[in-house]
């Protein structure tokens, strides 16, 4: 009787500890944050504008992680300005962080991301119309760091830097016989964008 009594609460003892608890429910995901500076210098009049910041409240960010790529996208509908960036899956590391070169024109090894910029010289209904430049196509300097990535609620963390030297000024929709050089540069910083 001592044994079959044993063997019931041996048993009840290893149905409790087997039983498997319920997952932790996933925190939500807490607010996208990011700003985003842009400056023109132009050296040949020792001019500069003072350049805009941007943040989150004027800002709409996209990003999205796929097998082909992550991309992301700072855009300031109200503002004159945009910059994506496009990094190919084959230079990722399967958890994200790290260091990528913008690419140029000289396809510098080492030099991975796609980048595009645009400034919207004029947009009013039923009239559109902006400057855009492309790193396969100008001489971009600069890089996107990603410090941190949430997998389990794909949020991305991080900076990006992009200047540009010696292009038409982005705000004249056709370039004087003369042109106007200038000096472009685009800094930002993002936390928990949330990826599609």
């Amino acid at each position: 009787m001592n044994k079959l009594i044993t063997l019931c609460l041996a048993a009840a003892v290893l149905t409790a500890c087997s039983k498997k608890e319920d997952p932790q429910p996933v925190a939500p995901a807490p607010a996208a944050q990011a700003e985003m500076t842009r400056t023109f210098t132009f050296p040949a009049s020792s001019g500069s504008d003072s350049g805009l910041t941007y943040t989150q409240q004027s800002m709409r960010l996209t990003g999205k992680l796929d097998a082909m790529a992550l991309s992301l996208g700072f855009d300031v509908p109200e503002g004159s300005d945009f910059i994506g960036f496009t990094i190919p899956a084959s230079a990722l590391p399967a958890m994200l962080p790290g260091s990528y070169r913008l690419q140029d024109r000289q396809n510098s090894p080492g030099a991975v991301v796609e980048t595009r910029y645009a400034y919207t010289i004029l947009n009013a209904p039923g009239s559109f119309k902006s400057r855009l430049f492309f790193s396969t196509t100008n001489t971009m300097v600069g890089k996107v760091v990603i410090t941190a990535y949430d997998s389990q609620r794909r949020l991305l963390t991080g900076s990006f830097e992009m200047a540009m030297d010696g292009v038409h000024d982005p705000r004249e929709s056709h370039p004087a016989p003369v042109p106007l050089l200038c000096n472009v540069k685009v800094t930002g910083t993002f936390e928990n964008l949330k990826l599609e």
